[in-house]
């Protein structure tokens, strides 16, 4: 029978271990000291590994760039003012810049900018960019053609960190080989008032700071908001030379090692010098991911603080649809009550339609294919073509909605990008 004041085969509870001052200070100064080694080792040893292994680096055969360190090339710089306007505007700056003041219209609005040139890719794996006032609503593309295939235009995203002046590893894109005849810049999106001012490009031999700061750029890429940022915020571009996650991972398991080695060495806390190994990696990953954070969160107080509800849609990334909801209801539509059919190359769940649709309630909407349904029309419904819809045009002269060998008798109450609005006829009988 069980005693319950007996002590056989019981255990007292262990206290906790207690660590002094002066014990924690010493397990400190062994973490610091091995992660500052387990830096510097790979610092150093990380090149030499990326040129061993030919990671994020072309590695198919033939090819001409090589990204290690010992190149005789020396750095090509361009300034603004040096490159030629083909689309869009700018005026020269102070000191040789270039300001793009204008970005033209069209599928997308962009600048492009350009100069002629005669250089070995083999020569420079690397681009220094320095551009200012840049901003999250606008992408910057570094573009080149080269002689084995002039047609071509080829392109490589310049991450924004914001800082006015990052590296790019060229090398990483396996189309930048063999002799290049023509670089420059392709811009496009918004520049929100603000003139970017170019300041230079140069294209750079092989180094290992050069590497590094690629490295960091990409590690400290902004982006602006999408449909899938409230629940989603990437820590880097999908396409990177060296995730900051296995960086910090690398760091910290190095520094673990010597920690161990050297808390041995100088009679320090080995727990306290492995978790202070483990946690300060751990919360230099954090406040990277803060930072971006941070920069979202300037992002949307500039976008929509201080804005009525109708400022902050116009404000957003479908501006475009609401804008011409807006321009529906109060100039086009019958009151609430006649039947709209919304037609879209898209699917029924595509974004357009559906966002079109929810700032078109409460009309009564018929959201269903890219062509007419004639059973579900009434004399009298309006029909919205959303965009372009290959196939469907429309008869001027018949007044018909025409596509394969049907036709539908119409006529267009509004034209207006990105749509265009008929009003059913009826069948003559």
């Amino acid at each position: 029978m069980f005693n319950g004041g007996g002590s056989q085969g019981s255990t007292a509870p262990t206290e906790p271990t207690a660590i002094g001052n002066l014990a924690f200070a010493r397990a400190a100064l062994v973490a610091l000291l091995a992660l500052a080694i387990s830096a510097a080792v790979l610092l150093s040893l990380y090149p030499r590994l990326l040129e061993r292994s030919g990671a994020a680096l072309d590695t198919t055969p033939g090819a001409a760039v090589d990204a290690r360190p010992g190149t005789a090339a020396t750095p090509w710089a361009i300034n603004g003012a040096d490159l030629i306007v083909r689309m869009g505007g700018a005026e020269p700056g102070a000191g040789d810049s270039l300001h793009v003041t204008r970005l033209e219209e069209g599928v997308d609005s962009r600048a492009i900018l350009t100069r002629r040139v005669a250089l070995d890719a083999r020569d420079y794996p690397y681009l220094e960019f320095d551009i200012r006032g840049r901003n999250l609503a606008s992408y910057y593309y570094f573009i080149w053609r080269t002689a084995d295939d002039p047609d071509t235009v080829h392109h490589i995203a310049l991450p924004f960190s914001g800082e006015n002046s990052s590296v790019r590893l060229l090398a990483q894109d396996p189309t930048w080989r063999g002799s290049v005849i023509e670089v420059g810049l392709d811009i496009y999106g918004e520049l929100r008032d603000v003139s970017p001012q170019i300041r230079r490009l140069t294209l750079l031999p092989a180094a290992n700071a050069s590497l590094w700061q690629s490295i960091w750029a990409e590690w400290r890429a902004q982006r602006t908001w999408t449909q899938r940022s409230a629940h989603q915020l990437p820590g880097t571009p999908t396409e990177t030379v060296l995730s900051p996650v296995l960086g910090a991972a690398a760091w910290a398991g190095l520094a673990l090692l010597l920690a161990l080695l050297l808390a041995r060495l100088v009679r320090a806390s080995l727990i306290a010098s492995a978790l202070l190994c483990l946690l300060l990696p751990w919360i230099a990953l954090d406040l990277l991911w803060q930072v971006k954070l941070s920069n979202q969160l300037e992002e949307t107080r500039l976008l929509f603080s201080g804005k009525s509800r109708a400022e902050k849609h116009l404000a957003d990334i479908d501006s475009e649809l609401y804008s011409y909801a807006q321009h529906l209801h109060s100039e086009v539509l019958p009151p609430p009550g006649a039947k709209v059919h919304l037609l879209n190359e898209e699917g029924r769940r595509g974004y357009r339609r559906l966002k079109l649709q929810y700032y078109l309630l409460p009309h009564n909407i018929f959201n269903f294919g890219k062509h007419p349904i004639r059973e579900s029309l009434r004399e009298g419904d309006y029909l919205i073509v959303l965009d372009e819809v290959p196939g469907l045009r429309f008869d001027r002269g018949r007044g018909e909605l025409r596509w394969g060998d049907q036709a539908l008798p119409v006529v267009r109450v509004d034209r207006r990008a990105p749509g265009s609005v008929y009003r059913y006829r009826g069948e003559t009988p």
